[in-house]
């Protein structure tokens, strides 16, 4: 029964070789890697447009607020300009208030040049972005064509090896195929290793008594360490 497993083991290894091989090729890793970037870039994009958007418009409003503070600042010129010697009371008043204004422009002003700068730094961050999925894109369509053909055949590589797994079950018994197929789904490989003497051929720990006994009955005991099925 054990020599059963171990054949039933044999070929699962040469489908475990296909999908790993697969997993870890270059057409996969490039394909993937551009079509997850694509997926989720435009959403990125899009944040950064209303950003930009967001920015111009604020940048627009401010630009309003300077021009009719300088309009305001232009009639209190005006004002200040028509006081006579005898309006001293006037002309503080409005060249304070004019000062007052001023001073808001050039606030304005300095926020707006801080905003020139955010603007361009989002407008950057989008041409880099744009270009990125644009490499991603070109990536995607180079790779994709190649992985689809690698997995078409390695798909059919790994039907003739499931069919020669699915004709070495019937040799094995119900309660170890079971057991087996168990162990695979808790991505334990290789499932079967031989007992050194007294310890796991795997992890090399040592076996209990009962483990002991259990395997000069059965031929086959669970690792209490590794969980791997040990036999002699």
């Amino acid at each position: 029964m054990i020599n059963a497993l171990l054949k039933y083991q044999e070929i699962d290894a040469e489908i475990k070789r296909i999908d790993d091989e697969l997993s870890a090729s270059e057409e996969k890793k490039k394909t993937v890697q551009a079509k997850k970037f694509v997926d989720t870039v435009s959403e990125k994009l899009g944040a950064i447009e209303q950003k930009a958007e967001s920015l111009f418009n604020y940048f627009k409003e401010q630009e309003e607020k300077i021009n009719k503070l300088n309009e305001a600042i232009a009639e209190f010129k005006s004002i200040i300009d028509s006081c006579t010697t005898e309006d001293e009371t006037e002309y503080d008043y409005y060249k304070k208030e004019m000062q007052k204004y001023v001073g808001k422009v050039k606030a304005i002003e300095a926020e707006l040049n801080q905003l020139k700068d955010d603007i361009n730094e989002t407008i950057q961050s989008y041409k880099t972005l744009q270009k990125s999925n644009n490499n991603a894109v070109a990536q995607y369509k180079e790779y994709a064509p190649l992985y689809k053909k690698l997995k078409t055949e390695k798909d059919k590589e790994k039907a003739e090896k499931e069919k020669q797994l699915l004709a070495a079950e019937k040799d094995v018994g119900a309660d170890l195929l079971a057991l087996y197929k168990t162990k695979r789904k808790d991505k334990i490989f290789p499932v079967v290793v031989k007992a050194e003497g007294k310890v796991c051929g795997y992890c090399r720990t040592g076996l209990s008594m009962s483990a002991e006994s259990t395997l000069n009955r059965n031929g086959y005991v669970e690792c209490e360490a590794c969980h791997r099925i040990l036999y002699k």
